[in-house]
């Protein structure tokens, strides 16, 4: 016999406490049914949740990095719950699913339920070009219920999906690097799946030829690229010359020669300050020094890179240079390298755009 779940869109700003005491009521009505010997029923919710961080019943409060101020300032509400897990957030653009089933009427196995739904999870990243892969040692059982992990592998591809689909509004890059395989940056081949016409693709090279970089853009359809080696300005302006917004990568140090940058001045349209460490292709996680910026007297925009982190907001803001057009944050936001921490990239944009 075919098991039919009812499927609920209840759709966008659904309070996340009203929720869940809809769910509890479900969860009674299955419970009355089996009780009852009537026809079971199971149920799965679909809908989005305004800015809330939740609390698990084996959490820690003090893991939540804001204060009760700056959570009234994002519009966020804190909830602490009895399921399990640490810190959850959930918001705008997240599409959060809830199934509340008996599976008496399906299969009395938690394993084999765990498993169905990671391929449910795995099969719908697949339609979106997206390769997910279970970690077979990260799942594990309370009485609350199962709670699988799902491991997303390719770097740049899956962090900037999730990124997007959650602060799209905030994003305007997303990367696709040709750096040397040491970099933590490095790629490799892969497809970049469908994106909004208002994600601008820039791919991230580092002394490579310009005829390769080319080749690479026209692939994938970029908008510019981003050059982090020793790329001279005529190799630049070439780029250029080719429609390509170029962001072009110098780091500055003690005795920087900042005089050099004057050739680049017409040829690039972002200069990107990073830190540069001997031996190290990128992805370094250390500041530079960034009182130095003030010996940078150009009239070229640029973006601040290296070792930026979520409390680093109030710092940024507080840098008084007309030039500074934005920052680049990678590792001080990554939960593993390429893996971003969406709680923390959320927050850290709340800050910088208030």
């Amino acid at each position: 016999m075919k098991q039919r779940i009812n499927f609920k869109d209840l759709g966008t700003e659904q309070d996340y406490v009203q929720t869940w005491e809809y769910q509890q009521a479900l969860q009674q009505e299955l419970i009355q049914l089996q009780e009852t010997g009537q026809e079971r029923k199971a149920y799965l919710l679909f809908l989005e949740h305004p800015h809330v961080y939740t609390l698990g019943k084996s959490g820690d409060a003090n893991h939540l990095l804001v204060s009760k101020e700056q959570l009234e300032k994002m519009g966020a509400t804190f909830v602490p719950t009895n399921r399990g897990g640490d810190i959850t957030y959930h918001g705008p653009g997240q599409l959060v699913g809830y199934p509340i089933m008996d599976l008496h009427y399906f299969k009395q196995d938690i394993h084999w339920y765990m498993r169905q739904l990671e391929e449910v999870l795995i099969r719908t990243l697949a339609e979106y070009h997206i390769e997910g892969q279970r970690s077979e040692e990260s799942d594990s059982i309370d009485e609350n219920g199962p709670y699988g992990v799902i491991n997303f592998e390719d770097i740049e591809l899956d962090e900037d999906q999730m990124f997007y689909e959650i602060i799209l509004d905030a994003i305007q890059h997303i990367g696709k690097e040709n750096l040397p395989e040491k970099s933590p940056r490095y790629v490799g081949d892969f497809e970049l799946p469908p994106l909004p016409a208002s994600i601008r693709k820039i791919g991230v090279f580092q002394n490579q030829e310009t005829d390769l970089i080319l080749e690479l853009v026209e692939e994938h359809h970029l908008d510019g690229v981003q050059l982090h080696g020793e790329e001279t300005a005529e190799s630049c302006s070439e780029l250029k010359d080719r429609g390509l917004t170029i962001l072009k990568a110098f780091s500055p140090q003690l005795h920087f020669d900042w005089d050099q940058l004057e050739d680049y001045f017409l040829v690039v349209d972002y200069f990107l300050f990073d830190t540069s460490i001997k031996g190290q292709s990128g992805g370094t996680g250390k500041k530079f020094d960034w009182d130095l910026l003030h010996n940078y007297d150009g009239n070229v925009p640029f973006l601040l890179s290296g070792g930026i982190g979520p409390k680093d907001a109030a710092a940024i803001l507080s840098i008084d240079h007309p030039m500074l057009a934005g920052v680049d944050v990678n590792s001080g936001f990554e939960i593993k390298p390429g893996l971003k921490d969406l709680e923390k990239l959320s927050f850290f944009m709340e800050e910088i755009k208030t």
